[in-house]
C-alpha cells in the first residue's frame, strides 16, 4: 500500500501544506481535501515525512470487545506533522470494516485507538531546503487480529 504522496521526478515529491504556495495534486481525493479545514494547497518537499510504522503499533491497543468478536477494520487518517515531528491535527478521510460494516460505535472505538497512538507517535518531519517543514501526511491503520 502506498503511504507517501505521489511523486512527480525521479529526486523531488509533493505534499499537501495548509498554508501553502499553489494548489496541486496529492495522493487525497479532492472530496477529502474539501471536507477537511486547511488541507487542500501544495508545497514542494525534498523529503517526506516518515512515521516507522511498526513503532506505531506497537504502541496501539486494539479495544478489547472488537477483537473478542472478532471485528477488523481499516482506517485511512490524514495526519498534519509539525516541524519538530509532533502530530498537530489528524482526521479520519475513510475506514472500513473486514468483512463486516463498522457500526458508529464501533467506528469511535477504533478512531479512538488509532488517533491516540498517533497523537503520541513522533514523526519524521518533512524536509524542505534542508529545513523542516510543517505538512500533512497519510497514515493507513490496519486493526487485524492475529
Amino acid at each position: 500500500m502506498r503511504t507517501t504522496s505521489p511523486c512527480l521526478n525521479g529526486n523531488t515529491a509533493w505534499n499537501t501544506f495548509s498554508t501553502g504556495y499553489s494548489k496541486g495534486y496529492s495522493s487525497f481525493s479532492s472530496k477529502a481535501i474539501d471536507s477537511i479545514p486547511g488541507i487542500g494547497r501544495t508545497v514542494h518537499v525534498d523529503e517526506e515525512p516518515y512515521i516507522d510504522r511498526k513503532k506505531l503499533y506497537r504502541t496501539m491497543v486494539y479495544p478489547d470487545d472488537m477483537k473478542k468478536i472478532g471485528i477488523e477494520a481499516i482506517l485511512s487518517f490524514v495526519v498534519l506533522i509539525n516541524e519538530s515531528g509532533q502530530c498537530t491535527e489528524a482526521f479520519v478521510e475513510c475506514a472500513r470494516g473486514r468483512g463486516t460494516v463498522l457500526t458508529k460505535q464501533d467506528f469511535e472505538k477504533f478512531e479512538s485507538a488509532a488517533m491516540q497512538s498517533i497523537k503520541s507517535a513522533t514523526f519524521i518531519p518533512g524536509k524542505k531546503d534542508g529545513k523542516s517543514v510543517q505538512c500533512w501526511m497519510p497514515v493507513p491503520i490496519n486493526f487485524q487480529i492475529r
